[in-house]
């Protein structure tokens, strides 16, 4: 979600830096690792793990119709 007052040029360049983000993350798991050690809180791998996907999985490429479907409720409800 962006906001709406963004020129679409922008939006596009921000869609496209997450996209990159993502795939690095995918491709270097490691150095996510390794920064997610470095801030975390908690230190267990089993734990890291669990926010890496939650954050870094596929619906964060992309939403699809059960994605945009949820992003509608939200969006509704507020």
């Amino acid at each position: 979600m962006v906001s709406k007052s963004l020129s679409d040029e922008l939006v596009l360049d921000l869609e496209k830096a997450v996209q990159k983000s993502l795939q690095r993350a995918w491709q270097d798991r490691q150095s996510i690792e390794a920064l997610l050690k470095f801030h975390a809180q908690e230190l267990d791998m089993k734990v890291m793990a669990a926010h890496i996907q939650l954050y870094v999985n596929d619906y964060s490429l992309n939403l699809g119709s059960e994605g945009e479907r949820a992003i509608q409720t939200l969006i509704k409800g507020s």
